[in-house]
């Protein structure tokens, strides 16, 4: 933690020096549902479309700027996220933070998928719609991705069918719900090898992550290793 930080101003030769007199890590530090003292609302009262609360800033004094949140659907479409840390790194954590907000949220499906030891996946099994955990899940996972892919081509077809012409981003709602696909610990999914079911995750991968985003299907990639030969290939 740096307690000097040095900070340009907007004018030639103004800087502004930020001191830390605490460090703000020493105590507890509260989830901000948790400390505002969060209470269950009625289930499927939230949206996929409305900011996640995934954390909060120690060192931002202002209470309405310490809380972190992330952005997974707005009105252009499904924003997929890639999360790359080293154990103890605080996925779980985010994870966590994201399923809790998607499971209670009545336009989305989450599919948690984990071919490691499946904690954080297996943990929202009943709030989940599907859930693939353990080395024996792959093939699984595999079918999940493709389903995804067939499910985005239908909406293309549904949409230009109707529309007789490629229409604005999917918008998400209770009967024609955004799907979400939690790929946790991916690079045992991903990484490169001669394995037949690595390189049909793979297409599937580079196909969602292309086209699913306006056609409602995001994917929340969770990896140790973020390099290609870990992460597929560069398209991917």
């Amino acid at each position: 933690l740096e307690r000097v930080q040095l900070i340009p101003g907007r004018h030639p030769g103004v800087i502004t020096a930020k001191i830390t007199h605490s460090n703000p890590w020493a105590g507890e530090i509260l989830h901000p549902l948790a400390a505002r003292g969060y209470t269950l609302g009625t289930p499927g009262d939230r949206s996929i479309t409305q900011p996640i609360i995934i954390g909060i800033d120690p060192l931002e004094h202002d209470e309405d700027k310490r809380i972190i949140t992330h952005q997974l659907y707005d009105d252009m479409g499904g924003k997929h996220l890639l999360v790359v840390a080293g154990t103890g790194g605080g996925k779980t954590t985010l994870v966590n933070s994201i399923l809790e907000h998607l499971t209670d949220s009545d336009d989305t499906d989450v599919v948690a998928c984990d071919v490691a030891k499946g904690g954080a996946a297996w943990s929202w099994r009943w709030a989940c719609l599907r859930v693939h955990v353990g080395a024996q899940a792959l093939p699984s996972v595999v079918a999940e991705l493709e389903a995804a892919v067939s499910l985005g081509m239908a909406r293309a077809a549904a949409r230009l069918n109707a529309t007789g012409k490629r229409s604005a981003s999917h918008k998400p709602t209770r009967d024609e719900r955004a799907l979400v696909i939690v790929l946790d610990e991916a690079d045992q999914i991903l990484a490169e090898s001669p394995h037949p079911l690595r390189g049909r995750a793979q297409s599937a991968v580079k196909w969602l992550l292309s086209k699913g985003r306006e056609l409602g299907i995001v994917l929340v990639i969770i990896a140790q290793r973020g390099t290609l030969d870990y992460l597929g290939k560069s398209d991917v």
